[in-house]
């Protein structure tokens, strides 16, 4: 499908985008598309193995946080980690130096959360993975302190109930 070039505003461009993205054929690409920080929250989180990484007893910005066991220096520790997108909120049991890096586990099967091969854009340390419902990643940077994260939709009908933002950005995803 070819959309002729237009001048939209910024709610009507959600909108077109929207409705365009429903109506290709199931060739994709890869898009990127910036929204302000702390606008969209995660709902639904899970480990490799399937296990959720909620906990809703632990509120952070409001929202139940995620749950992970961090490996530091021979410790073990739980931290919750902010649900909300570019808010560091976090709240660790252990002290993690600025600079230091962890490995993240999923405090209920202790499986690794770090990717296989990719590393930090900024300062190439390990990125860890967090499935999403419906093949979504939150991938995130394991160095105390470097706030580089990504979030990757590969659906996005299938995700509008995983992440929650905006009505204008609940349009897009």
């Amino acid at each position: 499908m070819h959309l002729p070039p237009r001048w939209v505003s910024g709610e009507n461009c959600a909108k077109l985008i929207s409705s365009t993205l429903f109506q290709l054929p199931m060739k994709k690409e890869s898009i990127t598309v910036e929204v302000p920080a702390q606008t969209l929250h995660v709902e639904h989180a899970r480990c490799p193995s399937g296990h959720s990484l909620m906990d809703p007893r632990k509120m952070i910005s409001g929202y139940p946080a995620l749950k992970v066991l961090l490996r530091y220096a021979g410790r073990r520790g739980y931290v919750h980690l902010d649900p909300v997108l570019g808010s560091f909120q976090n709240q660790s049991e252990i002290d993690i130096p600025d600079g230091e890096i962890v490995e993240m586990l999923c405090p209920t099967c202790q499986a690794s959360l770090q990717t296989e091969s990719e590393t930090c854009a900024v300062c190439y340390a390990p990125m860890f993975a967090i499935s999403l419902p419906n093949g979504g990643t939150l991938k995130g940077c394991q160095r105390n302190g470097c706030h580089r994260h990504k979030l990757l939709l590969v659906e996005a009908a299938a995700q509008r109930e995983t992440l929650k933002g905006g009505d204008h950005i609940q349009m897009l995803m």
